[in-house]
């Protein structure tokens, strides 16, 4: 799925339209360029997560790398369908947690040539790494100009042109503005939460981020409710307006029932919802359908 937005409250309502214009463009041209507009381009890499953000100035932040080897899915995307070179690469990867179905395609992308310049980070979850994860990640991240993957600062700005900006709001518990370090013992709650603005355009991307239990819509999960203080956050720090909201949502955790609770759509105020979801998903049967529902 991609998009390419302008500083326009009503833009994320353009995204339906725009689709198979940008990738029928993308497909003749012979090398990738930058559009002097904010893209953001939802991958299909089935059950996971690979969103690639795109400043209008070019700068190119990968957020996620799914969950299946990278040549599948991920690679034919960048070099194929947007006609990203090796040479150009990128410049961010972003993990958002420690979960197989977000850092499997790093290897793939590597192996090609794909560089990284100039960071690689995590959540900075103390999750275990395992032999995949050192295999597909951690290992070919280190292979990059960008280095070793480091935990990722709450608060973070990384300019993306034109006054477009990406903040990093939350990850591992902490939250923008709190003292607190919050005890998050689910590896879905320690994902790293951004915000993408530009001009009136606001988006929030949130990785497998928890809601907690519910008793209005009946949501039962063990997951923490964190996503209600992060939008709470945005409006105490002056980054939303609260009679705004957000222009568009990631529902977090693929529509899952632990995540993206009425109390948040409520908060936030989304016109548009972007599921990350595939078939291949065994027994989870994703999207929850009251999850659905809350977005229409």
């Amino acid at each position: 799925m991609v998009s390419r937005m302008r500083k326009s409250r009503h833009t994320a309502l353009l995204m339906c339209f725009s689709i198979s214009v940008l990738l029928i463009s993308s497909q003749v041209r012979a090398e990738w360029e930058p559009s002097g507009q904010l893209e953001v381009h939802y991958i299909n890499v089935g059950q996971g997560g690979a969103t690639l953000i795109i400043g209008p100035n070019g700068t190119r932040v990968l957020y996620d790398l799914g969950r299946v080897d990278g040549r599948r899915h991920l690679l034919p995307y960048l070099r194929d369908t947007l006609k990203l070179t090796p040479e150009q690469g990128l410049h961010y990867t972003i993990v958002s947690h420690r979960d197989k179905d977000h850092y499997m395609g790093l290897k793939a992308l590597v192996d090609a040539g794909y560089d990284v310049k100039v960071a690689n980070y995590g959540s900075g979850s103390a999750k275990a790494d395992s032999k995949t994860m050192r295999k597909n990640w951690l290992g070919p991240a280190a292979q990059t100009l960008a280095g070793t993957v480091r935990p990722i600062p709450v608060g973070l700005r990384l300019a993306l042109g034109d006054g477009a900006e990406l903040i990093v709001i939350a990850a591992n518990g902490r939250i923008l503005g709190k003292q607190e370090l919050l005890s998050v013992p689910n590896e879905n709650d320690r994902s790293v939460v951004v915000l993408i603005k530009y001009g009136k355009f606001d988006y929030i991307l949130d990785g497998d981020l928890g809601a907690g239990a519910e008793s209005c819509t009946q949501h039962q999960t063990r997951q923490r409710n964190l996503q209600e203080p992060v939008a709470i956050a945005l409006f105490t720090e002056g980054l939303l307006d609260e009679n705004h909201g957000v222009d568009v949502m990631h529902i977090a955790h693929h529509g899952s029932e632990s995540s993206t609770s009425a109390a948040y759509y409520n908060l936030l105020r989304p016109e548009v919802g972007l599921i990350s979801v595939g078939m291949d998903q065994g027994n989870f049967r994703h999207p929850r359908k009251d999850v659905v529902e809350g977005v229409l």
